[in-house]
């Protein structure tokens, strides 16, 4: 097993890569998430605003 990964080293290296383009995705995701909830909590009317 370990010997198939040695003779693939790019192997190990564009599954890095890939994870790394997903945890990028994913923490731009939740950001446009969390900034999506905030305008629209702001923008309806009669909404208490956060204390912080």
């Amino acid at each position: 097993m370990a010997f198939d990964l040695a003779a693939d080293p790019d192997g190990f290296s564009r599954a890095a890569a890939d994870a790394v383009r997903v945890g990028r995705r994913e923490a731009l995701g939740v950001r446009q998430l969390a900034a999506a909830l905030f305008s629209c909590a702001n923008n309806v009317p009669g909404t208490i605003s956060a204390p912080w």
